[in-house]
């Protein structure tokens, strides 16, 4: 299997070094840490050296491997370097020296997103996890669905269960607001009878999505919940799945702050419970908790289990539960 070095080249300021592949090249426009395939009789350390004079006229001292991984067919070594040069772009579309967290910000190459992801998120590592309700723990809109058809039924609207969900994808509030202006009657008729039909259900019943629960507490540090959604039935459901003691507190619809994407209610958390931004991070399932999460200052986790926000802007994606705790508390590489 061929062999590739990289290097994670610091300054003495803490920024690390990435290069952006050309156009015409395997994976184009991507990001990358630079370096280059080892040829014969030489090794990682040589091979580092040799391809960041070539490509970048840049020399490096205090090489050391921290990380051996396979990718694509072939074995990629990464190794920390520190530099106080200048790097000159002969082959790369951009280079530059960017703080840790800004790693975040780019598309880097399969092999290296890792790396940059590990680095990025121990600068410093995240201790505070701020969760949404609906659709991020609790399996909730399988739920509503049943009462969103009773309300078009009920008014003689035409709409599928998956247009149904995908509307509540956006937000419950905005999905009957819709179905109201279809039906021509007021909004709060509609609420009411969403409301009626909700109280019947036992909150105890609804399922988690599958694997949030082990990985929640895979994740040691403070956890926090924000939700839109009423007391008395998030807390059925916590109860139901053993994790009324793992928040430390509850922000609900009876807390009366503006509705996401307004950050109003991530702040006052922040404020309140002494939360370091750059510690903290916010997963939702939804746009607009990614959108109150950058407004507030703080990391952005999106778990799109239904593939309905694919591309939105996070910084850090997620179809599958179970990754969350490799994902956002990677091993420290640096």
């Amino acid at each position: 299997m061929r062999e590739v070095a990289a290097g994670v080249i610091l300054r003495a300021d803490g920024r690390a070094l990435v290069c952006q592949r050309a156009g015409g090249f395997h994976h184009a426009h991507l990001w990358e840490f630079p370096g280059g395939k080892l040829e014969a009789e030489e090794d990682a350390f040589a091979a580092l050296r040799r391809e960041l004079l070539e490509e970048l006229s840049l020399p490096v001292t205090q090489l050391r491997l921290i990380r051996e991984t396979e990718t694509e067919g072939l074995r990629f070594l990464f190794l920390a370097g520190e530099t106080s040069g200048h790097p000159v772009a002969r082959e790369h579309e951009a280079v530059c020296f960017l703080p840790p967290r800004s790693l975040l910000s780019l598309h880097f190459c399969p092999a290296d997103a890792p790396v940059a992801r590990a680095i990025a998120l121990n600068a410093p590592r995240l201790r505070n996890f701020v969760w949404d309700f609906d659709g991020t723990l609790a399996d909730t809109y399988a739920g509503f669905l049943p009462s969103l058809q009773g309300i078009c039924a009920r008014y003689g609207l035409s709409h599928s269960g998956e247009e149904l969900l995908a509307m509540l994808k956006r937000t419950l509030m905005e999905t009957l607001q819709q179905l109201a202006g279809e039906a021509g009657v007021p909004l709060q008729d509609v609420v009411d009878a969403f409301d009626r039909d909700m109280e019947c259900k036992d909150m105890r019943e609804v399922p988690p999505i599958e694997g949030v629960v082990e990985a929640l507490r895979a994740m040691p540090g403070r956890h926090f919940l924000y939700t839109h959604n009423r007391l008395d039935r998030v807390l059925p459901f916590l109860e139901a799945q053993g994790l009324t003691e793992v928040f430390e507190r509850l922000i609900t619809h009876e807390d009366r702050f503006p509705r996401k994407p307004a950050p109003d209610a991530l702040c006052h958390l922040l404020a309140a419970a002494r939360l370091n931004p750059l510690e903290t991070v916010m997963i939702g399932d939804r746009a607009i908790d990614m959108e109150a999460g950058y407004a507030a200052g703080v990391l952005t986790c999106l778990l799109d289990v239904d593939h309905y926000y694919e591309g939105a802007a996070c910084d850090v994606y997620t179809d599958r539960p179970g990754e969350l705790p490799g994902l956002l508390l990677p091993e420290a590489l640096l």
